[in-house]
Protein backbone atom coordinates (compact mmCIF):
# COMPACT_ATOMS: atom_id res chain seq x y z
CA UNK A 1 0.00 0.00 0.00
CA UNK A 2 1.56 3.61 -0.62
CA UNK A 3 0.31 7.22 -0.50
CA UNK A 4 -0.03 9.50 -3.25
CA UNK A 5 -0.21 13.04 -3.78
CA UNK A 6 -2.96 14.13 -6.28
CA UNK A 7 -2.35 17.34 -7.97
CA UNK A 8 -5.24 17.86 -10.62
CA UNK A 9 -8.88 18.76 -8.91
CA UNK A 10 -10.81 16.53 -11.45
CA UNK A 11 -9.40 13.46 -10.30
CA UNK A 12 -9.91 14.21 -6.44
CA UNK A 13 -13.16 15.35 -6.71
CA UNK A 14 -14.02 12.42 -8.74
CA UNK A 15 -13.15 10.06 -5.95
CA UNK A 16 -14.54 12.38 -3.34
CA UNK A 17 -17.74 12.44 -4.92
CA UNK A 18 -17.87 9.11 -5.67
CA UNK A 19 -18.22 8.31 -1.40
CA UNK A 20 -21.92 9.49 -0.35
CA UNK A 21 -22.32 12.47 1.40
CA UNK A 22 -18.92 13.71 1.32
CA UNK A 23 -18.34 16.44 3.54
CA UNK A 24 -17.81 19.75 1.40
CA UNK A 25 -14.72 20.18 3.68
CA UNK A 26 -12.97 17.37 1.96
CA UNK A 27 -13.16 18.78 -1.78
CA UNK A 28 -10.87 20.73 -3.74
CA UNK A 29 -12.07 24.16 -3.75
CA UNK A 30 -11.69 24.12 0.14
CA UNK A 31 -8.66 23.42 0.10
CA UNK A 32 -8.03 25.94 -2.21
CA UNK A 33 -9.55 28.30 0.65
CA UNK A 34 -7.60 26.91 3.35
CA UNK A 35 -4.79 27.74 1.42
CA UNK A 36 -5.85 31.22 1.54
CA UNK A 37 -6.40 31.29 4.95
CA UNK A 38 -2.32 30.68 5.15
CA UNK A 39 -1.95 27.29 5.04
CA UNK A 40 -0.06 24.22 2.91
CA UNK A 41 -2.79 21.63 1.71
CA UNK A 42 -1.93 18.08 0.77
CA UNK A 43 -4.81 15.95 -1.15
CA UNK A 44 -3.25 12.21 -0.28
CA UNK A 45 -4.87 8.97 -1.29
CA UNK A 46 -3.96 5.52 -0.02
CA UNK A 47 -3.93 2.59 -1.34
CA UNK A 48 -2.51 -0.17 -4.31
CA UNK A 49 -1.22 1.29 -7.41
CA UNK A 50 -4.24 1.69 -10.26
CA UNK A 51 -6.37 0.90 -7.76
CA UNK A 52 -8.96 2.71 -6.00
CA UNK A 53 -8.01 4.65 -2.85
CA UNK A 54 -8.96 2.56 0.26
CA UNK A 55 -8.58 6.21 2.44
CA UNK A 56 -9.05 9.97 0.84
CA UNK A 57 -7.61 12.84 3.25
CA UNK A 58 -7.14 16.60 2.54
CA UNK A 59 -5.00 18.20 5.33
CA UNK A 60 -3.74 21.61 6.18
CA UNK A 61 -0.61 22.17 7.73
CA UNK A 62 -1.77 24.19 10.52
CA UNK A 63 1.41 26.65 11.81
CA UNK A 64 2.69 26.64 15.42
CA UNK A 65 4.68 28.51 17.74
CA UNK A 66 8.83 27.56 16.86
CA UNK A 67 8.25 25.84 13.41
CA UNK A 68 5.86 23.36 14.46
CA UNK A 69 2.59 22.54 12.38
CA UNK A 70 -0.30 20.09 13.11
CA UNK A 71 -1.87 18.72 10.60
CA UNK A 72 -5.58 19.17 10.34
CA UNK A 73 -8.51 17.34 8.51
CA UNK A 74 -11.49 18.85 9.28
CA UNK A 75 -14.25 15.35 8.67
CA UNK A 76 -11.78 13.25 7.16
CA UNK A 77 -10.16 11.01 6.12
CA UNK A 78 -12.68 9.33 3.93
CA UNK A 79 -12.76 5.63 4.36
CA UNK A 80 -14.21 3.83 1.11
CA UNK A 81 -12.76 0.34 2.02
CA UNK A 82 -13.30 -0.26 5.82
CA UNK A 83 -11.46 -3.84 5.43
CA UNK A 84 -8.00 -1.89 4.86
CA UNK A 85 -8.30 0.39 7.66
CA UNK A 86 -5.62 -0.62 9.60
CA UNK A 87 -2.66 -0.64 7.40
CA UNK A 88 -3.96 2.51 5.70
CA UNK A 89 -3.82 4.35 8.35
CA UNK A 90 -0.62 2.61 9.24
CA UNK A 91 0.84 3.85 6.14
CA UNK A 92 -0.65 7.69 6.36
CA UNK A 93 1.03 7.66 9.80
CA UNK A 94 4.39 6.94 8.48
CA UNK A 95 4.37 9.16 5.23
CA UNK A 96 3.25 12.20 7.23
CA UNK A 97 6.07 11.76 9.64
CA UNK A 98 8.63 11.36 6.99
CA UNK A 99 7.38 14.05 5.36
CA UNK A 100 6.76 16.44 8.04
CA UNK A 101 10.79 16.45 8.93
CA UNK A 102 9.92 16.19 12.45
CA UNK A 103 7.92 19.19 12.37
CA UNK A 104 4.44 17.78 12.66
CA UNK A 105 3.32 17.46 16.13
CA UNK A 106 0.13 15.74 15.67
CA UNK A 107 -2.65 14.98 13.81
CA UNK A 108 -6.43 16.13 14.27
CA UNK A 109 -8.63 13.86 12.40
CA UNK A 110 -12.46 13.95 12.04
CA UNK A 111 -12.60 10.83 10.02
CA UNK A 112 -15.59 8.79 8.73
CA UNK A 113 -14.76 5.62 10.56
CA UNK A 114 -12.73 5.30 13.78
CA UNK A 115 -8.56 4.71 13.04
CA UNK A 116 -6.84 2.18 14.62
CA UNK A 117 -3.97 3.17 16.67
CA UNK A 118 -2.99 5.89 19.58
CA UNK A 119 -5.90 8.27 19.36
CA UNK A 120 -6.79 10.77 21.89
CA UNK A 121 -10.22 11.99 21.87
CA UNK A 122 -10.55 15.72 22.20
CA UNK A 123 -13.44 18.10 22.27
CA UNK A 124 -15.14 17.85 18.47
CA UNK A 125 -14.14 20.83 15.98
CA UNK A 126 -16.59 19.90 13.59
CA UNK A 127 -19.85 18.58 14.31
CA UNK A 128 -19.94 14.72 15.25
CA UNK A 129 -24.01 14.56 15.06
CA UNK A 130 -25.77 15.78 12.34
CA UNK A 131 -29.50 15.84 10.92
CA UNK A 132 -29.77 14.57 7.59
CA UNK A 133 -33.00 14.81 5.30
CA UNK A 134 -33.48 12.69 1.92
CA UNK A 135 -33.73 14.48 -0.68
CA UNK A 136 -35.05 11.92 -2.66
CA UNK A 137 -38.62 12.15 -1.15
CA UNK A 138 -41.57 14.25 -2.45
CA UNK A 139 -41.75 17.58 -1.24
CA UNK A 140 -45.27 16.64 -0.37
CA UNK A 141 -43.50 14.00 2.05
CA UNK A 142 -40.86 16.44 3.22
CA UNK A 143 -43.42 18.58 4.49
CA UNK A 144 -45.58 15.65 5.80
CA UNK A 145 -42.15 14.77 7.74
CA UNK A 146 -41.86 18.16 9.53
CA UNK A 147 -43.36 18.75 12.88
CA UNK A 148 -46.60 20.39 12.87
CA UNK A 149 -45.80 23.81 14.21
CA UNK A 150 -42.55 23.84 11.75
CA UNK A 151 -45.20 23.42 9.20
CA UNK A 152 -47.50 25.99 10.24
CA UNK A 153 -44.65 28.54 10.53
CA UNK A 154 -43.56 27.96 6.76
CA UNK A 155 -46.99 28.79 5.59
CA UNK A 156 -47.36 31.46 8.19
CA UNK A 157 -44.59 33.57 6.41
CA UNK A 158 -45.83 32.94 2.96
CA UNK A 159 -49.16 34.35 3.92
CA UNK A 160 -47.55 37.32 5.08
CA UNK A 161 -45.27 37.95 1.94
CA UNK A 162 -41.91 36.70 3.11
CA UNK A 163 -39.63 35.85 -0.53
CA UNK A 164 -36.65 33.93 -0.61
CA UNK A 165 -33.62 34.15 -3.55
CA UNK A 166 -30.58 33.19 -3.79
CA UNK A 167 -27.10 34.50 -4.76
CA UNK A 168 -23.13 34.98 -5.12
CA UNK A 169 -22.39 38.41 -5.36
CA UNK A 170 -20.56 41.03 -2.56
CA UNK A 171 -23.84 42.76 -1.38
CA UNK A 172 -25.75 39.37 -0.78
CA UNK A 173 -22.78 38.76 1.23
CA UNK A 174 -23.10 42.06 2.71
CA UNK A 175 -26.75 41.34 3.74
CA UNK A 176 -25.07 37.75 5.57
CA UNK A 177 -22.47 39.07 7.54
CA UNK A 178 -25.04 41.72 9.06
CA UNK A 179 -27.47 39.02 10.03
CA UNK A 180 -24.49 36.62 11.24
CA UNK A 181 -22.99 39.56 13.51
CA UNK A 182 -26.49 40.50 14.72
CA UNK A 183 -27.28 36.77 15.83
CA UNK A 184 -23.99 36.40 17.03
CA UNK A 185 -23.93 38.93 18.92
CA UNK A 186 -27.92 38.40 20.57
CA UNK A 187 -26.50 34.63 21.26
CA UNK A 188 -22.55 35.90 22.76
CA UNK A 189 -21.48 33.63 20.22
CA UNK A 190 -17.58 34.09 18.59
CA UNK A 191 -17.89 34.91 15.23
CA UNK A 192 -15.13 34.53 12.74
CA UNK A 193 -14.23 37.87 11.32
CA UNK A 194 -15.72 39.03 8.16
CA UNK A 195 -13.02 38.24 5.69
CA UNK A 196 -13.35 34.74 6.38
CA UNK A 197 -16.64 34.55 5.31
CA UNK A 198 -15.90 36.55 1.92
CA UNK A 199 -13.00 34.67 0.82
CA UNK A 200 -14.77 31.57 1.73
CA UNK A 201 -18.15 32.72 -0.65
CA UNK A 202 -15.43 34.15 -3.39
CA UNK A 203 -13.09 31.20 -3.70
CA UNK A 204 -15.62 28.29 -3.10
CA UNK A 205 -17.78 28.31 -6.66
CA UNK A 206 -20.57 25.36 -5.58
CA UNK A 207 -21.33 28.05 -2.62
CA UNK A 208 -24.15 30.50 -2.71
CA UNK A 209 -26.29 33.02 0.27
CA UNK A 210 -30.08 32.43 0.95
CA UNK A 211 -31.94 36.01 1.79
CA UNK A 212 -35.48 35.85 3.41
CA UNK A 213 -37.13 39.16 2.66
CA UNK A 214 -39.86 41.20 4.16
CA UNK A 215 -40.57 44.73 2.27
CA UNK A 216 -37.65 44.81 0.49
CA UNK A 217 -35.74 44.38 3.68
CA UNK A 218 -33.66 40.93 4.47
CA UNK A 219 -34.31 39.68 7.79
CA UNK A 220 -32.38 36.03 7.40
CA UNK A 221 -29.72 34.62 5.18
CA UNK A 222 -28.28 31.35 4.50
CA UNK A 223 -24.63 30.23 4.40
CA UNK A 224 -25.01 26.58 1.69
CA UNK A 225 -22.61 24.84 0.13
CA UNK A 226 -23.32 22.01 -2.21
CA UNK A 227 -21.14 19.68 -3.08
CA UNK A 228 -21.41 15.65 -4.50
CA UNK A 229 -24.69 14.09 -3.82
CA UNK A 230 -24.99 16.57 -0.47
CA UNK A 231 -26.41 20.63 0.26
CA UNK A 232 -25.38 21.57 3.69
CA UNK A 233 -27.17 24.33 5.94
CA UNK A 234 -23.50 25.67 6.96
CA UNK A 235 -23.91 29.29 8.57
CA UNK A 236 -27.39 30.97 9.00
CA UNK A 237 -28.30 34.52 10.83
CA UNK A 238 -31.41 36.32 11.10
CA UNK A 239 -32.57 39.87 12.98
CA UNK A 240 -34.80 40.21 15.70
CA UNK A 241 -36.76 42.76 13.71
CA UNK A 242 -39.65 40.73 12.52
CA UNK A 243 -38.85 37.89 13.96
CA UNK A 244 -43.04 36.80 14.31
CA UNK A 245 -43.00 36.41 10.69
CA UNK A 246 -40.66 32.84 11.12
CA UNK A 247 -38.39 33.99 8.42
CA UNK A 248 -35.48 31.46 9.28
CA UNK A 249 -38.45 28.64 8.87
CA UNK A 250 -39.20 29.50 5.23
CA UNK A 251 -35.64 29.82 4.28
CA UNK A 252 -34.86 26.66 5.27
CA UNK A 253 -37.21 25.26 3.35
CA UNK A 254 -36.40 27.02 0.16
CA UNK A 255 -32.80 26.16 0.89
CA UNK A 256 -34.59 22.60 0.69
CA UNK A 257 -36.59 23.21 -2.27
CA UNK A 258 -33.04 24.68 -3.87
CA UNK A 259 -31.42 21.31 -2.93
CA UNK A 260 -33.71 19.51 -4.53
CA UNK A 261 -33.68 21.39 -7.79
CA UNK A 262 -30.30 21.28 -8.02
CA UNK A 263 -29.64 17.41 -7.76
CA UNK A 264 -28.62 17.07 -4.16
CA UNK A 265 -30.05 13.76 -2.64
CA UNK A 266 -29.29 14.17 1.19
CA UNK A 267 -29.55 18.34 3.03
CA UNK A 268 -26.95 18.32 5.52
CA UNK A 269 -28.15 20.48 8.56
CA UNK A 270 -24.54 20.51 9.82
CA UNK A 271 -24.84 19.88 13.50
CA UNK A 272 -26.89 19.21 15.96
CA UNK A 273 -26.99 18.63 19.94
CA UNK A 274 -26.31 15.20 21.57
CA UNK A 275 -29.20 13.35 22.30
CA UNK A 276 -31.18 14.06 25.19
CA UNK A 277 -28.37 16.93 25.69
CA UNK A 278 -31.12 19.26 26.75
CA UNK A 279 -28.17 22.21 28.44
CA UNK A 280 -26.28 22.07 25.34
CA UNK A 281 -25.08 25.49 23.64
CA UNK A 282 -26.90 23.92 20.53
CA UNK A 283 -30.04 22.57 22.17
CA UNK A 284 -32.17 25.81 21.21
CA UNK A 285 -31.10 25.41 17.02
CA UNK A 286 -31.23 21.61 17.97
CA UNK A 287 -34.84 22.13 18.17
CA UNK A 288 -35.37 24.53 15.00
CA UNK A 289 -33.54 21.90 12.92
CA UNK A 290 -35.23 18.78 14.33
CA UNK A 291 -38.04 20.42 13.28
CA UNK A 292 -37.87 19.80 9.81
CA UNK A 293 -37.32 16.19 10.21
CA UNK A 294 -34.52 14.00 9.08
CA UNK A 295 -32.45 11.10 10.38
CA UNK A 296 -29.57 12.30 13.35
CA UNK A 297 -26.42 10.51 12.14
CA UNK A 298 -23.07 10.44 14.35
CA UNK A 299 -19.60 10.71 13.49
CA UNK A 300 -16.44 9.34 15.19
CA UNK A 301 -15.71 12.93 16.23
CA UNK A 302 -12.96 14.82 16.77
CA UNK A 303 -8.87 12.76 17.57
CA UNK A 304 -5.54 13.65 18.22
CA UNK A 305 -2.84 11.28 17.13
CA UNK A 306 0.13 12.96 18.47
CA UNK A 307 3.89 12.55 16.49
CA UNK A 308 6.40 14.74 18.76
CA UNK A 309 5.30 13.74 22.53
CA UNK A 310 7.25 16.81 24.67
CA UNK A 311 5.95 19.37 21.90
CA UNK A 312 2.29 18.33 22.06
CA UNK A 313 2.64 18.03 25.45
CA UNK A 314 3.73 21.79 26.03
CA UNK A 315 1.22 22.83 23.33
CA UNK A 316 -1.90 21.17 24.66
CA UNK A 317 -1.40 22.60 28.10
CA UNK A 318 -0.54 26.07 27.20
CA UNK A 319 -4.00 26.11 25.71
CA UNK A 320 -2.61 27.27 22.70
CA UNK A 321 -4.42 25.21 20.35
CA UNK A 322 -7.77 27.09 18.67
CA UNK A 323 -8.25 25.44 15.91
Amino acid sequence: MQVTEIKTQAKWDEWMQSIPHTPFTQAWDWGVFQMSQGYQVLRLAVGQPEARPVMLVQLALVPLKFGYTFALSPLGPQVTDPTGIDLATKTLVNFLQQKSFGKIVFWRAEPSLRLPGAWKKVADRQPSRTLLLDLTKTEEDLLAGMHSKTRYNIKLAERKGMTVRFGRSSKEMDAFIHCIKETYARHEIKSFPESYYRTQLATIPWEQVGLAEYEGKVVATNLLSHFGDTFTYVHGGSLSAHKELMAPQLLQWRSIQEAKKLGAKWYDFYGIAPEGAVNHPWAGISRFKLGFGGVAVERPGTFELPFKSIPYTLFTSLKRLRF
